[in-house]
């Protein structure tokens, strides 16, 4: 799920059966498009757990041009 830090709005959202970079690219790509969104200008607030650390998930998201940010906003 991808929510809006200002609005609280959610934008994107999936359901997988598992985690992977490919439904990950799929609802990054689908979420910036659809929000009109230049890829290059996103950031991911995450918590620091073993997922979003995680070397599958951290190259693709630097492939897309999505900064991880483990702070709140």
């Amino acid at each position: 799920m991808i929510v809006d830090i200002y609005s609280r709005y959610v934008v994107g959202r999936l359901l997988a059966d598992r985690e992977s970079s490919v439904p990950a690219e799929k609802l990054l790509t689908g979420t910036s498009t659809k929000e009109r969104t230049d890829r290059n200008t996103l950031t991911i607030h995450a918590d620091n757990g073993t997922s979003m650390a995680s070397t599958p998930v951290a190259f693709p998201l630097a492939d897309l041009g999505v900064t991880k940010s483990h702070s709140r906003p």
